[in-house]
C-alpha cells in the first residue's frame, strides 16, 4: 500500500534508515522494476557481523555521516570516525562523543588530543587560523597554536606562546618582525606596538 503512493526507492531507504534488512528485503520484493540492485547492496550490508559497523555501513550510504561517525565511535572504531569525522566537517561533533562518554572511557584524554589536533587541522586548511590555534591550545599543542595565531596575525597571543616554550632573543625578534610585517599596512598602530615593545625600533614605530 505504502509503495503505491510513493517513490519505491523512497520507500526502500526508509526501511533501510531503521536499520531493518528484513522489512528492507520486504520491499524489495513488491517493487516493480528488477530488484537485484538492490539485492546485492543489502547482501553486502547482511555479510557484515559487527551490528554497529553495519549501521554505520548503512548510515554513509544514506548519506546521514553524523549517524555513521556516532556508530563507529559505538564499535571501538575510532580511527574510521576519525577519518569520517575529518573528511565530513564532523570534527565537532566527533569531539562531544569523546567527551559523553569520558566517565566509561579511560583512553577520553588522548582520544580528545587526537581530535583537538585534527580539528586544528582542518580548521587551519580552511584559513580559520585563530580558531585553529584555539583547537590547539586545547590540545596542548602550543607550538602549532602559536604558528596558526602568528598566520591570524594575533600578535600579542603569539608572542606570549613564544615566551611560555622559551624561544631565544634571536627567534622573538624574528617573530615580532613577521607579525609587524603582516600588520604594518592595515593595522599600523599594532605594528607600531610591536616596534616599540618587542624591537625597541623607534624610527619605525613612528612610521
Amino acid at each position: 500500500h505504502v509503495l503505491l503512493h510513493n517513490p519505491e526507492n523512497r520507500v526502500y531507504e526508509a526501511a533501510l534508515g531503521e536499520y531493518e534488512l528484513q522489512l528492507s528485503y520486504m520491499v524489495v520484493a513488491h517493487i516493480q522494476r528488477d530488484p537485484g540492485e538492490y539485492l546485492a547492496q543489502l547482501q553486502e550490508f547482511a555479510v557484515i557481523d559487527n551490528h554497529h559497523i553495519r549501521m554505520a555501513a548503512i548510515d554513509k550510504h544514506l548519506g546521514r555521516f553524523d549517524r555513521a561517525v556516532e556508530n563507529l565511535f559505538e564499535a571501538g572504531s575510532f580511527d574510521d570516525a576519525l577519518e569520517l569525522a575529518a573528511s565530513k566537517g564532523l570534527l565537532k561533533h566527533l569531539l562531544a562523543l569523546v567527551d559523553s562518554s569520558a566517565s566509561a572511557d579511560p583512553n577520553t584524554s588522548s582520544k580528545r588530543h587526537v581530535v583537538l589536533k585534527a580539528l586544528g587541522e582542518h580548521l587551519s586548511k580552511n584559513g580559520k587560523y585563530e580558531d585553529a590555534a584555539l583547537a590547539y591550545v586545547a590540545a596542548g599543542d602550543l607550538e602549532q597554536a602559536m604558528r596558526s595565531y602568528r598566520l591570524a596575525s594575533a600578535w600579542r597571543p603569539a608572542m606570549t606562546l613564544a615566551a611560555r616554550l622559551g624561544k631565544d632573543d634571536v627567534y622573538i625578534k624574528d617573530l615580532a618582525r613577521r607579525l609587524c610585517d603582516d600588520l604594518e599596512q592595515f593595522q599600523p598602530v599594532e605594528a607600531a606596538r610591536i616596534n616599540l615593545d618587542y624591537l625597541a625600533n623607534v624610527p619605525a614605530a613612528v612610521r
